[in-house]
């Protein structure tokens, strides 16, 4: 839809379940949830689902449950990436990825176009739809992820993405009524901090977001 691709656990609305990005809060909610569209699955290494309750840590969005998008790291000198993909209606995926592991530093860059014409359904009630089941969309993004090891156990990361989606739809009603649903939306974030490891596990962070 025009807000983008929610997520519900337990039957509760998306804006009760939680996204994280490695541990990290995600920003630029629509109608108070998340579009799981911005995380690009070329950068993604694991995927958490903590079902149930866990609001009591996390607060009133995590009611249904939280989930935690774990990034790739780069793991050699060198990592190139390209998949284009191209399917019915004009749908036409292009993701990019690029990473590098060099003594203390690892980076990782992810990017992307994606855009599809959109459908809509004919059914036996309305054989000629005035509404579109699925928007015409393009949009396109970039990412990086960038850690520096300044000491054995102390790191300085930083995370900055941006997301550019075009939607052109139109909506019909039962009454009658028709909407237009073309819409622009840009998301723009940032975050940099510390990183301090604790014994073999524990791991302290600081964000500025």
């Amino acid at each position: 839809g025009a807000r983008g691709a929610g997520v519900s656990i337990f039957g509760l609305n998306e804006q009760h379940t939680l996204i994280l990005v490695d541990g990290q809060r995600t920003t630029g909610r629509i109608a108070g949830g998340v579009d799981t569209r911005r995380c690009d699955l070329t950068n993604v290494e694991q995927i958490e689902v903590v079902k149930g309750s866990a609001s009591a840590l996390y607060g009133s969005e995590a009611i249904g449950g939280v989930i935690n998008i774990i990034p790739r790291r780069a793991k050699r000198n060198l990592e190139l990436f390209i998949r284009p993909t191209y399917g019915s209606q004009n749908t036409f995926d292009l993701n990019l990825a690029a990473g590098t592991k060099y003594k203390n530093l690892n980076s990782y860059f992810t990017g992307g176009f994606h855009r599809t014409d959109g459908f809509s359904i004919a059914t036996e009630d309305d054989p000629d739809p005035i509404g579109d089941t699925v928007p015409q969309s393009d949009s396109w993004n970039v990412e990086n992820r960038t850690q520096y090891q300044i000491t054995e156990r102390f790191a300085w990361n930083f995370r900055g993405d941006f997301r550019q989606e075009s939607i052109s739809a139109v909506d019909a009603r039962p009454s009658g009524a028709v909407f237009d649903r073309t819409q622009r939306t840009d998301v723009l974030s940032v975050t940099t901090g510390p990183e301090l490891r604790i014994g073999n596990t524990g791991r302290f962070r600081m964000w500025l977001t």
